[in-house]
């Protein structure tokens, strides 16, 4: 019997879990929006963002992180800020 793998916001199936932090959990998973590209998406804990100022940091290390561009930097697709925070890139 097959296991059923996660599904995050009716977008992405969760496949693998590949690291965990303090603050995150980031997952290898497909992202069905885009006929199954291949793609990280990182789930940060709700005590990453349980003030504005954390929330505020979240934002401007997303921002920064956006305006990078190197082969071996994760590129990111874009985030979601309701509930429980996820930002995706593309792998």
């Amino acid at each position: 019997m097959e296991q059923k793998k996660a599904v995050l916001d009716q977008r992405f199936e969760l496949i693998r879990k590949i690291d965990e932090g303090t603050y995150a959990k980031v997952y290898y998973a497909h992202d069905w929006k885009y006929d199954g590209r291949e793609v990280v998406v990182k789930l940060l804990r709700s005590r990453a963002m349980s003030s504005s100022s954390e929330r505020e940091q979240v934002k401007c290390e997303m921002r920064n992180h956006d305006a990078l561009n190197h082969a071996h930097i994760i590129q990111m697709l874009g985030g979601n800020m309701k509930g429980d925070m996820y930002i995706w890139g593309q792998k």
